[in-house]
């Protein structure tokens, strides 16, 4: 898996989370973590590139999660993105760091919290209620590497 994208027909969420599996019914594994607050929500600091020796390390980053655009917004993780790799030259198929990176047979996507533009001090219950989620595109992209073997696969919702 190379992309996977989300297209919010609301506000994008403050924080939110990708979990993979690599093989049918296994666990859910980290992947990556989008937040203003990557400390307090996940427990991790921020941080949008690993170290040299440390390329599988679950990153989080505050990147696609500002309020703005109110609709329309787009959220796009690249699953080498941040990694200490020259994509051109990277030998996939000698590293198996790289290529636990980029392997998943299902992908959950979880919306932890709300943009809720600092009402929440209010403690308003009406509040709360006008805010809400809106998915209008969900998609996933593998491109073809020597290890993999679907090329521009799309995936799709359940």
């Amino acid at each position: 898996m190379t992309y996977v994208g989300l297209k919010f027909q609301s506000p994008r969420p403050e924080s939110f989370a990708l979990y993979k599996r690599t093989r049918e019914d296994g666990p859910w594994i980290p992947w990556q973590y989008y937040s203003h607050t990557c400390r307090d929500t996940y427990g991790l600091d921020e941080i949008r590139f690993t170290p040299p020796n440390d390329e599988g390390r679950v990153l989080c980053s505050n990147e696609f999660t500002h309020h703005t655009p109110l609709s329309g917004g787009e959220a796009t993780f690249a699953t080498l993105q941040g990694r200490v790799v020259d994509h051109e030259n990277a030998k996939y198929d000698d590293n198996p760091v790289l290529q636990d990176v980029v392997t998943a047979t299902d992908i959950l996507i979880t919306l932890n919290r709300l943009n809720t533009f600092g009402d929440e001090r209010f403690r308003d219950e009406l509040v709360y209620k006008s805010y809400y989620y809106a998915v209008s595109l969900y998609f996933c992209l593998t491109q073809r590497l020597p290890f993999l073997t679907a090329w521009r696969h799309l995936c799709s919702v359940f």
